[in-house]
């Protein structure tokens, strides 16, 4: 990106804000992302096929996550080891939008899923 834009004598942050306002802009950026991801696949594939083990091991991940991927349980637990009683936060989840709900949501999901 930074080599492109100096080749082509405009600022990187340019690309950006052009690609929020110009739609076709943004669509063949898409475009040009996704055939870069593709050669990149392309070019792991061969080396993962010429035994490079790490490689083929982030492969069979992304191809066949469901046998291959690790695996974590977290679980949390209220008194007893049951489940986690909300309302005896005092949390009363019906006074909330549904915007309110979805941001909620989004918190819980970060800070469920982050180390």
């Amino acid at each position: 990106m930074t080599s492109g834009c100096a080749r082509a004598g405009i600022h990187r942050a340019t690309t950006y804000r052009e690609r929020q306002w110009d739609e076709r802009f943004a669509l063949a950026w898409a475009d040009i992302e996704q055939e870069i991801t593709d050669k990149l696949e392309a070019t792991a594939l061969l080396l993962a096929l010429k035994g490079d083990v790490r490689l083929i091991e982030f492969l069979l991940k992304a191809r066949k996550p469901e046998m291959y991927r690790e695996q974590h349980l977290l679980q949390h637990a209220g008194p007893d080891g049951g489940p986690v009683q909300l309302e005896a936060l005092g949390i009363d989840l019906d006074k909330l939008s549904d915007r309110d709900l979805a941001s909620l949501q989004r918190l819980v999901t970060r800070a469920t899923t982050q180390p």
